[in-house]
């Protein structure tokens, strides 16, 4: 990354080089003999971006397939900076997979929560920080990469963190509103809306049939079946 722009992110946002430092001492996450610093060489790239009920929604992830030859490893860790200038590591639970080309490794999978799961008691946070690590590296592979990101979220000047929270908050309580009316509800199916009849099956559309006049007498009725009987 470019350097001036990297030490222009951490005077534009001085709690940047505490998470940075913080990230390092995770020692299960970095290898300390192979990765000595986060700074310009190192960091693929700083962005910054919006709080939003889509972020809140999403799951990080924890992954790695490694063997003799190489590994495959992504993983984000978030940081919450508060009001008083402390961070703290927000305990997301992430998707979690492992698997390994060594003989006798077992494999693991976990499911993750969205990040909105573990935000109680984050809700004053001023930002957060998700420092990620995506790597794809094999021996003889051509197109190796080590990729280390570094994204800043914050909420927008006419919302807060805590309204973004909660606004996450309401919509996933309205969607569960919603799944459980349709499941209560006797009038439609639960599995594909559609009106249901007494005995709870799916009403089938009618076919319409032609109107009868039933104002018309007996012999005129007789006399148009005879000629259509002749035509």
């Amino acid at each position: 990354m470019n350097r001036h722009k990297f030490e222009a992110f951490l005077k534009e946002f001085p709690f940047l080089q505490q998470v940075l430092e913080l990230q390092l001492s995770r020692t299960f996450r970095e290898n300390s003999y192979a990765f000595k610093a986060y700074d310009h060489a190192t960091v693929t790239s700083v962005t910054v971006q919006r709080i939003d009920e889509n972020w809140l929604r999403t799951t990080l992830v924890d992954f790695c397939h490694n063997g003799s030859a190489g590994e495959t490893v992504q993983w984000q860790d978030l940081w919450a900076v508060l009001p008083d200038g402390s961070i703290e590591r927000v305990p997301v639970k992430h998707k979690y997979s492992f698997s390994s080309n060594y003989a006798h490794t077992k494999s693991e999978n976990r499911d993750g929560e969205p990040i909105i799961e573990a935000m109680e008691g984050f809700e004053q946070a001023v930002a957060f920080v998700m420092v990620e690590r995506d790597t794809d590296n094999w021996r003889g592979q051509y197109d190796a990469y080590d990729h280390r990101k570094v994204v800043i979220y914050k909420a927008s000047r006419r919302t807060s963190v805590a309204a973004e929270i909660e606004k996450a908050r309401r919509q996933a309580e309205h969607e569960v509103a919603i799944e459980l009316e349709q499941v209560l509800d006797d009038s439609v199916c639960p599995c594909c809306g559609q009106p249901l009849e007494k005995e709870g099956k799916p009403q089938r559309p009618r076919k319409e049939e032609e109107p009868v006049n039933f104002g018309a007498s007996f012999r005129e009725m007789l006399e148009q079946s005879l000629k259509d009987d002749a035509d």
